[in-house]
């Protein structure tokens, strides 16, 4: 297999995925695309489309005369309660290990692995330390660890990690939908005002970031940390939300007295083994808890430079969200 006028491609995996799709349009741009999906459906720029489902094994001739691999794939933006470690272990480290073996064997030398800053766990905090020591808390955040680990231990002559905090733009997945859909049904009291910072990143920055890292020389072994430059707060999140859909910012929150009692039942209920538990401490921590993070090495090592933030983005993600 090899790419259109005989270059050589760039397999993407989660190319149908939130970020996956946006980094197969921007590399094809440049390099001929062969797109990993799990059913055959079209993927903008993608030269080639391989249906191949990674949770099982698969021909390293798959990965054959390609220069790069991006794996995006994997699995996140689900409830704990309906997922286990195991799931995440087959989808996060199973398929990167199968992945990885395959490109030593048939000599793909990049692999950039789209991990997350939940491998830092609750070690994230103003921002300070460039980088973290990582102590993850949950089973995402583990798998996500020890795929990284995976790669970095499987021969790859150049391993690139690159690890998001929260991707935003339209269409998105996950918590931040979650909360403007809430938001917009009046389901979500403005929260209290705790100062709180946290880091997040758009995703077409996302998918730049990643292009870099295929193609810069000096990103191989690196891992980085990449955000849009600057933090936010639950506070300031939620008034940005509001003003998209047309309502004014409010100054009152729940009182934290109240939040603190609303916790206190979950994590009671939690204890009793109530499984379908709305909020508790781990719900708190990545409501109003500190995920704040420096991305000083990927600028000074491949010139990275964010282009997009939340304040100029809230409304295209509101209205993608529809009503």
């Amino acid at each position: 297999m090899s790419g259109s006028d005989g270059i050589a491609p760039i397999v993407v995996t989660g190319s149908h995925g939130f970020i996956g799709a946006r980094v197969a349009r921007l590399l094809s741009s440049r390099h001929p695309v062969r797109a990993f999906v799990r059913r055959d459906a079209a993927v903008p720029g993608a030269s080639e489309r391989v249906v191949c489902d990674l949770g099982w094994p698969f021909s390293e001739a798959l990965l054959d005369g390609a220069t790069a691999v991006v794996h995006a794939a994997g699995l996140a933006h689900v409830s704990p309660s309906t997922s286990t470690p195991d799931g995440f272990v087959r989808a996060n480290v199973d398929t990167t290990r199968r992945l990885a073996r395959a490109c030593v064997v048939v000599g793909v030398r990049r692999f950039v692995l789209v991990s997350s800053v939940s491998v830092y766990g609750d070690a994230a905090g103003e921002g300070d330390d460039e980088d973290p020591v990582c102590a993850p808390v949950d089973a995402y955040g583990q798998s996500k660890l020890d795929a990284e680990h995976v790669l970095h231990e499987s021969g790859v002559s150049e391993p690139v990690v690159i690890r998001f905090p929260l991707v935003y733009g339209p269409g998105l997945p996950g918590n931040l939908a979650r909360m403007i859909r809430a938001v917009r049904a009046h389901r979500f009291p403005p929260p209290p005002s705790t100062g709180n910072s946290r880091s997040m990143i758009h995703v077409d920055d996302a998918a730049a970031a990643i292009a870099l890292a295929v193609d810069r020389k000096a990103a191989a072994g690196k891992t980085y940390v990449v955000t849009d430059g600057r933090s936010y707060s639950t506070r300031e999140i939620y008034n940005l939300i509001r003003g998209a859909i047309g309502r004014r910012p409010t100054r009152l929150g729940v009182p934290m007295v109240a939040f603190r009692a609303i916790v206190r039942a979950g994590d009671i209920a939690r204890a009793l083994g109530v499984q379908h538990v709305p909020f508790d401490s781990r719900a708190c921590r990545k409501l109003l808890g500190d995920a704040c993070f420096r991305g000083d090495a990927i600028t000074r090592d491949l010139g990275f430079v964010p282009r997009r933030d939340l304040p100029d983005s809230i409304e295209s993600i509101v209205r993608s969200l529809g009503r």
